[in-house]
């Protein structure tokens, strides 16, 4: 069983060796001067609203917290942390100019490429393709261009193809060739699973992103979502993902982030689907564990989610098995009973909504590295650390003022209109808390552009502090649709929204045996 546990068995314990919080000056100092001079730096931003101080004050996040747990981020990494001062240090030269490695020269924008098995379709329970592409849009200010690709496809089966390989199709009109990828599976007695390894994936990224004949115009970055499990040491359970900063592309995997997984701590391939969503995802092994088939009548009903959560039964009952799985279920005795993949009649409004939010925070966090923004020490916020699965969920999806400031450095949005935009978006998503937090912001953002009183806040609107524990499972109901203008350039077919550019570094750690390392990060 991994160290993490249940925040409710969880309580504070030391920080790593050689880490000491920021003390309140050190808070304070973190945006750095106002106003900065950045005039004579070729490639930033340089709006007006990066020297207003009330844009940049944190209001109604938490204060970083300590770790509760001996396999939490800060319990395991002395972090140094990164001022705004040391983040325009880190992407600019003494020549004034940006740094190569910063990416300020494409502005191309960024590109989502899902990677599905040959002759399949995203699957229906995996996150909203369109929604993560609006929500990183809206996330970056709608500064850059941000679409979906045409899919790349991974074929596993045939004569050709060994136990431990898969074959790479780039997407349609991209111009390269397939490749070969590393692969592992499991037998039939142990599910018949597999995985792909990380790191011919992200070669195949790299080709994507050198497209085109003009190099200004090609991607800021590539990002590669997947359903299928990714792996990188033959120890690790599983990889979340990870980012090659200096390549600007990454991939990631939304399987193990999906609300109603279930997995064992010890073997990779030992994880099924259970019939409602939890924020905890492993299972005990002396536990009776049963995992069974997907039944073809039950799989047809996959194909198809009616998100609008208007016939989605109680996400906390059991959805109706075929009798020969309650059969199975029945000789076996008690115990838990999961499914090789989730069944339709599971994933209500709620299970989607927190699929969403998930993945949204996974996504967003490793982009902000591939600008060149590191792991935040001074308050709670996305860009935390974090060293598994529970204490992942539990951080917010939001930026502090310190981080906030970078990407306005780097891409010059619009700070009211952006949280406006976001707002909007975990409404539709059924983000109530969310919603309120980000309304709020935006509310504060208007009178610090028309030098008002601060706002009042509405009582009805959740505390003044956001608290991503107790917001945690996202739950309500609602979809929405992609909105703005624009493409990404390239030679792939793509569909999305934006302009603007940007920059990067950052990993992504795999989550590890427990006896190798407990609970590795899903997150560097």
């Amino acid at each position: 069983m991994p160290g993490a546990k249940k925040r409710s068995k969880r309580c504070c314990v030391a920080f790593a060796d050689g880490f000491a919080p920021p003390d309140r000056d050190e808070i304070l100092k973190a945006p750095g001067a106002f106003p900065h001079f950045l005039a004579n730096i070729s490639g930033a931003a340089a709006p007006e609203h990066l020297n207003v101080p009330g844009f940049y004050a944190s209001r109604g996040l938490a204060e970083l917290r300590p770790p509760q747990d001996e396999h939490d981020w800060l319990a395991n990494v002395p972090e140094e942390g990164q001022d705004f001062a040391a983040y325009v240090r880190a992407v600019t030269m003494r020549s004034g100019r940006m740094r190569p490695k910063s990416g300020a020269g494409r502005s191309g924008g960024i590109m989502l490429v899902p990677i599905i098995e040959e002759g399949k379709e995203w699957p229906a329970y995996g996150p909203d393709l369109e929604e993560l592409r609006r929500y990183t849009y809206a996330f970056y200010g709608g500064a850059m261009p941000v679409a979906v690709s045409a899919p790349a496809r991974v074929r596993f089966e045939g004569a050709d193809i060994k136990a431990n390989k898969a074959v790479w199709k780039p997407p349609r009109g991209a111009g390269t060739g397939e490749r070969w990828l590393k692969a592992r599976r499991s037998s039939k007695a142990q599910l018949r699973r597999r995985a792909l390894h990380i790191d011919p994936l992200l070669t195949c990224l790299c080709d994507l992103r050198d497209l085109g004949p003009q190099p200004e115009k090609r991607p800021f970055c590539v990002v590669g979502v997947t359903m299928e499990d990714i792996y990188s040491a033959p120890s690790d359970l599983f990889v979340a993902g990870m980012a090659a900063g200096l390549s600007h592309v990454a991939v990631f995997s939304l399987l193990r982030y999906h609300p109603h997984i279930r997995m064992s701590p010890e073997h990779w391939w030992r994880y099924g689907f259970a019939g409602a969503p939890s924020d905890y995802s492993y299972f005990e092994e002396h536990h009776a564990v049963d995992i069974v088939p997907v039944a073809e009548e039950e799989a047809k009903e996959n194909e198809v989610i009616d998100l609008t959560g208007e016939a989605s039964p109680d996400a906390a009952s059991e959805p109706e098995a075929n009798p020969k799985t309650k059969a199975k279920a029945k000789a076996k005795g008690a115990g838990l009973v999961l499914r090789e993949r989730p069944l339709r009649a599971s994933l209500s409004a709620r299970s989607m909504s927190e699929a969403l939010r998930r993945a949204s925070k996974l996504l967003c966090h490793e982009i902000a590295h591939l600008f060149i923004v590191d792991h935040c020490i001074y308050k709670s916020c996305i860009m935390n650390g974090t060293g598994h699965l529970v204490e992942d969920f539990e951080s917010p999806s939001f930026l502090c003022g310190v981080d906030l400031r970078k990407l306005q450095f780097r891409l010059g949005f619009d700070v009211r209109r952006r949280y406006e935009d976001l707002a909007e978006i975990w409404a539709s998503w059924g983000g109530k808390k969310e919603a309120a937090w980000c309304r709020r912001r935006a509310r504060e953002a208007a009178d610090v552009i028309t030098a008002a009183a601060p706002a009042q806040e509405d009582d009805n609107e959740g505390e003044a502090e956001f608290d991503a524990a107790a917001a945690g499972s996202g739950s309500g109901s609602g979809s929405g649709s992609g909105s703005g203008s624009g493409s990404v350039s390239g030679s792939v077919p793509v569909s999305g929204s934006g302009s603007g550019s940007g920059s990067g570094s950052g990993p992504a750690s795999p989550q590890r045996r427990p006896a190798a390392a407990a609970a590795a990060s899903q997150k560097r």
